[in-house]
């Protein structure tokens, strides 16, 4: 074998050990990979886990998560009807402040008047959005217990069919064994 030969040799036998070492690194990143999302779907199984017993703790029946949801709505319809309140007061100042102004013609009017209508301008506006937020939150709150009302009951469907299951095997174990004694 010539020196040239050789040195294709072990210059064949460097990329053959690298090309086996990034795969070797490969494989290991790979499983890494892999045990991070199982790692990850066993948290979120978990974390469902919880939510569901801790929905069926707070609740025993649907007609509970409903008054719940009729309470939460009647505190969100409570608040926008606060709201609703506050911008009549502040619509009726400003058109109070807004006479005040016209009374003065056409002499300038003070400084005090223009801040006290953008101020109030501005809170009419804020109020506004928070109404707008509040019927988001309330559509959300409705959803949300809905979703909660539909998962109870898919758990207490679960929950019964495994009772009936176990008890029906239980019952025919009992049945074989009277069945048995009776022999």
């Amino acid at each position: 074998m010539s020196r040239a030969e050789r040195k294709a040799r072990r210059q064949e036998e460097r990329e053959a050990k690298q090309q086996q070492k990034e795969e070797e690194q490969r494989l290991r990143e790979e499983e890494k990979a892999r045990e991070l999302a199982e790692r990850a779907a066993a948290k979120e199984r978990e974390e469902a886990d919880r939510h569901d017993r801790a929905l069926m703790q707070s609740f025993t029946s649907p007609e509970e998560i409903a008054l719940s949801r009729s309470r939460a709505i009647a505190t969100i319809d409570s608040q926008l009807q606060s709201s609703h309140a506050y911008i009549a007061q502040l619509t009726s100042r400003l058109a109070d402040v807004e006479a005040k102004k016209t009374s003065y013609g056409n002499k300038p009017a003070p400084d005090s008047l223009e801040r006290e209508i953008v101020s109030i301008d501005a809170e009419v506006q804020r109020q506004k959005e928070l109404v707008e937020a509040r019927k988001v939150e309330k559509a959300q709150t409705a959803a949300r217990y809905d979703a909660f009302a539909t998962r109870w009951r898919e758990l207490k469907a679960e929950a019964d069919a495994k009772a009936l299951g176990g008890s029906s095997a239980a019952a025919g174990s009992t049945a074989a064994t009277a069945k048995a004694q009776n022999r």
